[in-house]
Formats: structure tokens, sequence, C-alpha cells
């Protein structure tokens, strides 16, 4: 295969990877591999694809063959940290991210991985002026300009987080994230139906991306205080981890069993009842409410015709 195609075939790569086809991007690259089974660059990238669709150990394994190949790649050490950030391997993530930097001062996308790890390992204070530097090192990049405004969000200044959503969407009027970002913001002002155009305008890119499926479920949880009462909670469980969902939900259970052994003891023989009863609404609640929600948010998209304008 001459360079000119395989050229073509990891640009098409990457711009599907871009567009949210990750399934594209993966069937691009395995094409060219399978002529060109020793291109690092293309390991790499296949790597951050099969991350994307929560293949993390295939993902691993691409990666490693990528660095093995090219070990002076900053775009090497850039996949392999990305995956073992999420193999919550966050030592060794930082130290291949942190040489990315180095081997490729210039590039902005390695200093939003960094700032994404320091998140997930909560040194929050290091986040901002690791943004602010990857902005300035090239301030076209709209995953800057995202990253910014979603920082701005989790810290509740919507201002300064709309005047980044704004940029973005200047500089890529169709980047999915920057158009996921604005509703996001639209949705924290009370905006509900702006949130909701955004959503599906953002879909209509890539109707199975998670970001702009997440804005749908937290509008329809901002609409349904019932069913968004789950999912706040669900949202909550996502974040801390398997390891902690477990615990949290053995000492519920062991709380439940406490309780109810105390009002027996206490002769408090209603007490004892209303929180058994609790404690079934609780497991029923945690068994129904995804089917509804999910059931709520299908036909919701189901029944939305995407106007010609998006």
């Amino acid at each position: 295969m001459n360079d000119n195609r395989i050229e073509q075939l990891l640009t098409l790569a990457d711009q599907q990877l871009h567009h949210g086809d990750t399934h594209g991007a993966i069937d691009s690259l395995k094409q060219l591999l399978s002529y060109e089974p020793d291109i690092a660059e293309a390991h790499a990238l296949l790597a951050i694809c099969l991350f994307h669709n929560k293949r993390l150990e295939a993902a691993k394994h691409e990666a490693a063959i990528a660095l093995r190949l090219a070990p002076d790649s900053g775009f090497c050490h850039y996949a392999q940290g990305v995956i073992l950030t999420a193999a919550r391997q966050f030592t060794m993530a930082e130290d291949n991210l942190n040489q990315a930097s180095q081997i490729e001062p210039t590039n902005a996308s390695y200093l939003l991985a960094k700032a994404n790890l320091l998140e997930l390992t909560g040194q929050t204070k290091q986040v901002l002026p690791i943004l602010e530097q990857a902005i300035a090192i090239q301030p076209e990049l709209v995953d800057c300009h995202v990253a910014l405004g979603e920082y701005y969000v989790e810290k509740g200044d919507y201002q300064q987080a709309q005047a980044y959503a704004t940029d973005a969407m200047h500089l890529d009027p169709d980047d999915q994230d920057a158009i996921t970002l604005m509703g996001s913001i639209h949705l924290q002002l009370g905006n509900i139906q702006e949130a909701k155009d955004h959503a599906l305008w953002a879909l209509s890119h890539n109707a199975i991306a998670i970001k702009p499926l997440f804005l749908m479920s937290a509008i329809k949880a901002k609409q349904s205080p019932w069913l968004g009462l789950w999912w706040h909670f669900n949202s909550f469980m996502a974040k801390i981890g398997e390891a902690r969902q477990i615990l949290i939900l053995i000492s519920l259970y062991f709380l439940y069993r406490l309780g109810n052994q105390l009002f027996t003891d206490l002769e408090m023989g209603s007490a004892a009842i209303i929180s058994t009863f609790a404690w079934l609404a609780f497991c029923i609640y945690s068994w129904v409410g995804p089917i509804i929600f999910q059931r709520s948010l299908a036909k919701e998209l189901q029944s939305f015709s995407f106007n010609k304008k998006f």
C-alpha cells in the first residue's frame, strides 16, 4: 500500500472518530493494518477507538503494540495514557501523558487528557492551569474551549461556560461536543426547550453518542422528579466506581437490618414495618425506575423528526 493511501485511511479514521463513528473508524484502521501491520499510529488510533467502544482490554493490547513499535511517538504515549486512565492505572497513565507532552509540547490534546486524569484523581486545583495552558497553545482547537466550558459548568459559573461554548461553536458549528455543552448550559439555566433542541441537534450528527444521550437523560430527569430521583442516584453511583457502589449498597442494607432490629427490640412494631416497606420500596424502585426511564426516553426520541436545518 502506498504512502498516500495509508495517509488517506488514517485521515478518514480520525475524521470518523471525531464525528462519533467509532465502528467506521475501526473498520478503516483494520483495513489499513491488514496491509501494513507495523504502523504505530494506526494501532494507537485503533486503541482509542476501541476505548470509545468500551473494549478496554482490546484497547490496551493495541496501545501496547503502538508503543512497542514507536516508543518515541508522542501520540502513542498519549493513546497509552488515555487507555490506562480508563483502566484507573493513574500513575502509569500520568507518566505516559507527561512523556507525550515532552515529545510534542505544542499538542494541546495531550494536556486535555492530563487535565481529565487530574480531575479523576481529585487533583482539581491543577485542572484549570492545565486547561488554560492547553488553550494558549492551540486556541483554534475546539476541544480546548469545550473542556473549559465543561469545567465551568461543573463549577457553576454558567456565564463563563457559555462564553467558551459560544467560541467552540464559532470554531466548528457542527462539533457535537460543543453543541451538547451549550445544551447542558441551557439545562442548568432552566431553558428546557433550548436544552432539548441542542441535545437533538447533537444526536442528529450521531444518534448513539454518549454525551447528548446523557444530556437527554438529564432533561428527562428534570421534567420528571420521580424518575429524576432515580437518575441522580444512578449518576452518582456511576461516578464513584464499582467497589464503592457495592460498599454503599451493603451499608444501606445493614443500616436497614440494624434499624429494623432496633425497632423490634424497642417493641416499636409500626416503625419496624415502615422500615421494611421503605426497604422494599427502594428495591422495587431501583428495579423499575431504569425500565420506565429508558422507555420514556426512547419514546421521546422516536417521536421526534429531525428538522432539516439540523
